[in-house]
């Protein structure tokens, strides 16, 4: 019924310069989930783990073929940043699908974590449907429903800093990373490191490409520049944030996808 002509492309509400239009490929995956697990998933302040049946993993592959119908081999390609939600009980019972996890910078990370967050701040007090948007796909990462991942039992994820202070975004970071060291080491899991992705694309192509047995679209240049720039008083850091984070960022760069 709905067959929309390429229109014209605009930037997306991130404004991280990604272009889309209305024939752009959105699999709104996590509604797919939260319709599954009924959003007990979803807390008032934060994001549990799920633990995912075999029941219900045969029907995430039937919503995956909904997509691929007219080539069964079709790989399918998912970016949902949820997806560490229900890694490991995933990972259970499937021991083969791939797994690329970008990490970078904590400070830079943080950075970036903390402009989104007032973005769309605004974006959703001068629009209040795009906060009605954000819950409906269960987009929780920025705004003013924000809502953290509770993914280890450490208390320390009683997170003690203000949502528009980078000190906040620091822990936010170091929860989830010191959880992406605590999985498994497996050999489909990829931690891809941002550097590499910026300096040496070329190189990270030829290597994924040769893993996930993908043909990959050229580069239009050699490398990346890194244009951002951290305009916080480095002063009002919690230092002994910092130095965890830091320190679980040289755990990664370890374990990091070889090139």
């Amino acid at each position: 019924f709905y067959n929309p002509k390429k229109g014209i492309q605009k930037e997306r509400a991130h404004g991280d310069k990604i272009l889309f239009d209305v024939t752009s490929i959105e699999a709104l995956e996590e509604y797919f989930f939260k319709v599954l697990l009924k959003d007990n998933y979803i807390k008032k302040d934060h994001l549990e783990k799920q633990e995912i049946t075999s029941n219900q993993l045969n029907d995430y592959y039937r919503y995956q073929h909904l997509f691929r119908q007219e080539k069964a081999d079709t790989r399918y390609i998912m970016k949902n940043n949820n997806f560490i939600l229900r890694y490991e009980s995933l990972r259970e019972l499937n021991k083969a699908f791939k797994v690329l996890l970008v990490f970078r910078d904590p400070l830079f990370h943080a950075n970036s974590l903390h402009e989104q967050h007032l973005n769309f701040n605004k974006q959703q007090k001068d629009n209040p449907f795009t906060l009605d948007y954000m819950n409906w796909l269960g987009h929780h990462e920025f705004g003013q429903n924000q809502k953290y991942f509770k993914l280890n039992h450490n208390p320390q994820w009683e997170i003690e800093y203000d949502k528009f202070s980078l000190n906040y975004w620091i822990s936010i970071w170091i929860g989830y990373y010191s959880y992406v060291l605590e999985l498994k080491e497996d050999e489909n899991l990829h931690l891809i490191y941002y550097e590499d992705l910026l300096y040496k694309p070329f190189e990270l192509k030829e290597k994924l490409k040769k893993d996930l047995n993908m043909n990959l679209p050229n580069f239009d240049q050699e490398k990346f520049e890194q244009t951002e720039t951290i305009e916080h008083d480095m002063n009002l850091l919690d230092t002994e944030l910092v130095d965890k984070a830091k320190d679980i960022y040289q755990k990664l760069i370890e374990r990091k996808f070889k090139l």
